[in-house]
């Protein structure tokens, strides 16, 4: 009778590991089976890159793209969570045309006002192009603009700081100019206006009418900003210089190129949830569970 019963405990033990194996078959069939959008019918908010609208850029984090080839591959494309976020505009380039003006406040002329023009770009833009000249006048900018963009640096958007020094034809050199920029595809003209004693009026009327005539076109207004306080000046036109740190005029012009640029939203569309094959697997085997498919 014990040797009956010790050969059928084996034959139970076998049995049953029979049991398990057969069930645990049957699950992964469930799931290699199942369609992709089956395997989580409670999640209704994602929703796969084919939903982006034209003006809306894909925008993948490092690492998130081969996750999201490798889940496209498994045929889980449309199991990719994302969401439409908006943020500050990153631009591939940005380029600044101007004169002793510019070059004073954020050129090469003083390095410290470079460089902290620079870091501040920095979040705006990924390539940075500041030309700048002594004595450069609206006239003929036109050609400067043909040969940046010649020279690949002539970026999305253009900010000009130009007319101190006046210009013969004022408003043709200015429609010259903006017509240059259109020509190769500038999304975003910036004339960033004059205040020198010396500088005809009609300089920044005629920048103001631009700004009107054109829809790209937009006037950054450092006559209003500096005319209150001849504190910025070292020579009532260009921006005072300190060796040790920014002074006051030339905070308050960088202040103005920067209160626009962070203006400037984008909608882009990232990864809000990655979720992987083993968690997919893991999540339907808790639902086939409770649903009482699988015993384990």
């Amino acid at each position: 009778m014990n040797s009956l019963v010790n050969s059928y405990q084996p034959i139970k033990r076998s049995t049953f590991a029979s049991f398990i194996c057969i069930c645990f078959l049957t699950s992964i069939f469930i799931v290699s089976s199942a369609p992709a959008n089956a395997l989580d019918p409670l999640d209704v908010d994602s929703f796969s890159v084919e939903t982006a609208t034209p003006d809306i850029r894909p925008l993948f984090d490092t690492g998130i793209l081969e996750l999201y080839e490798i889940s496209k591959f498994l045929g889980y494309t449309d199991k990719v969570r994302f969401k439409i976020v908006e943020q500050v505009q990153n631009y591939d380039m940005v380029t600044f045309l101007g004169d002793s003006i510019m070059l004073s406040a954020i050129g090469e002329a003083y390095p410290i006002n470079q460089n902290a023009f620079e870091d501040m770009m920095g979040n705006y833009t990924r390539t940075l192009v500041i030309d700048t000249e002594i004595g450069r006048q609206l006239t003929n900018s036109n050609e400067i603009v043909e040969d940046l963009s010649e020279k690949g640096k002539l970026g999305e958007v253009l900010v000009i700081g130009l007319g101190t020094n006046g210009a013969w034809e004022l408003e043709k050199s200015i429609e010259d100019l903006i017509m240059a920029a259109n020509k190769h595809s500038v999304s975003q003209i910036l004339f960033i206006n004059t205040r020198c004693p010396s500088t005809p009026s009609s300089v920044n009327r005629e920048l103001k009418k631009a700004e009107e005539r054109h829809d790209n076109v937009e006037l950054i207004d450092w006559n209003k900003t500096s005319s209150s306080t001849d504190s910025y000046f070292s020579d009532e036109c260009h921006v005072q210089y300190r060796s040790t740190s920014l002074s006051l005029g030339v905070v308050a012009y960088q202040s103005l190129i920067d209160n626009w640029f962070s203006e400037q939203k984008e909608k882009v569309l990232k990864v809000d949830e990655q979720m992987t094959l083993l968690d997919k697997t893991n999540s339907h085997i808790r639902r086939s569970v409770r649903m009482g498919i699988f015993f384990y």
